[in-house]
């Protein structure tokens, strides 16, 4: 009977494994060729302000115009406040939305989901002397700090923190590594930087001052990678104006930070959606 007993509970577990990793497969795609990105929705952070959008998949004129003048409103204002910053961990009266999220890649074991906007802007560490000591320890770095202290506190509940694998440098939160921005298998293509652009949210934008590239190169916003350059050690990954992959000096506090996080299988379910950019999956924490 116990050898009965235990091949019955070894097979329960299997089965138990078999259908969780058969729910992330089956909803949870990767990128592919024919269908893109799967889409989904976790956790909430502000991202507009009054009435702007993210993003306007028809491109216009009259939206790129509103991206520089959210630019433009915002240094203007940094530029008075120059004594008294803005606190982007305290955006007052602004409404936190659903974050949405690309899904990179899936295993038995995790999600891996990058933000489809920029967030907020940041340094990666404001004084190069410390970065470069650090030795490419992001959980060391301000951007490290911030995402996996105020932005994690604000953007998660407990629940959601908890369905959270961490990455190898022990963070929760941690921005894109360099491979990620290459990896055909991901949606990305070296031959294509524009796979690797990235649009700020008018949050970002009008509250922690990212920058805006001109229209002409798509008024994407550069964001860090987690990495330290590899030869300048006062340098941080970072992606550049024409979407390819470059370094650029740590302190720079107009950069981008486009979160990536692994959602731990099992812990998470479905609750709405259909995994398009327009109707993405809903994603809660069990």
């Amino acid at each position: 009977m116990g050898i009965k007993r235990a091949a019955a509970a070894l097979l329960a577990a299997l089965l138990l494994l078999g259908a969780a990793g058969g729910c992330i497969a089956e909803g949870l795609q990767p990128w592919n060729q024919e269908t893109g990105y799967t889409y989904v929705t976790f956790g909430r952070y502000p991202q507009t302000i009054d009435g702007g959008s993210p993003d306007d998949p028809k491109n216009t004129a009259a939206w790129r115009k509103q991206y520089r003048d959210w630019e433009t409103a915002a240094r203007k204002e940094l530029k008075l406040k120059r004594h008294d910053p803005i606190d982007p961990w305290d955006p007052g009266p602004i409404e936190p939305e659903p974050i949405l999220w690309r899904v990179l890649s899936v295993d038995e074991e995790k999600v891996y989901l990058m933000s489809e906007y920029i967030l907020f802007a940041s340094a990666m560490h404001p004084n190069l002397k410390e970065y470069s000591e650090i030795g490419g320890d992001f959980a060391k770095t301000e951007l490290g700090q911030k995402l996996n202290g105020p932005f994690a506190e604000a953007a998660f509940t407990d629940a959601e923190r908890e369905a959270l694998l961490p990455f190898e440098s022990g963070v929760l939160v941690c921005a894109p590594a360099r491979a990620d921005l290459s990896n055909k298998d991901m949606g990305f293509n070296k031959g294509k930087p524009n796979t690797r652009k990235a649009m700020a949210t008018e949050y970002a934008i009008r509250s922690t001052g990212a920058i805006v590239y001109q229209a002409k190169v798509g008024n994407h916003t550069p964001y860090w990678l987690r990495e330290q350059a590899e030869k300048d050690k006062k340098h941080a990954g970072a992606t550049k104006q024409d979407g390819g992959v470059g370094h650029l000096a740590c302190y720079n506090a107009d950069m981008g930070a486009r979160p990536v996080i692994n959602l731990a299988a099992g812990r998470f379910e479905i609750t709405g959606g259909s995994g398009t950019k327009e109707d993405p999956y809903t994603l809660e924490a069990k």
